[in-house]
């Protein structure tokens, strides 16, 4: 029963680049939700307050105020963008 009850809890939190506003955790291991503004917070690695130069969707700055626990185990490292994502299984974008 404990297995299925943190399977249905994981199941509610955030994937990367989603809000986690709302869930206040993310899916994947070693991410920390953290927060914009009061209308957007996001799962990443770590968070710089002020302004994100990565951030496409708007230039206001982040206050990355930590929302929840950060998630077990180490953030994975894929692959950027035109790199093979055959060994990391996993792609940046």
């Amino acid at each position: 029963l404990a297995d299925a009850i943190e399977a249905e809890e994981a199941s509610m939190c955030s994937a990367q680049g989603g809000s986690c506003l709302r869930s206040k955790c993310c899916m994947d291991a070693g991410l920390q939700c953290f927060t914009k503004d009061a209308w957007w917070a996001q799962c990443l690695p770590s968070c710089t307050p002020g302004p994100n130069v990565v951030d496409q969707a708007s230039p206001a700055p982040w206050a990355c105020k930590a929302l929840g626990p950060r998630t077990p185990g180490e953030v994975q490292n894929c692959s950027a963008d035109g790199e093979d994502c055959s060994e990391t299984r996993c792609c940046q974008t």
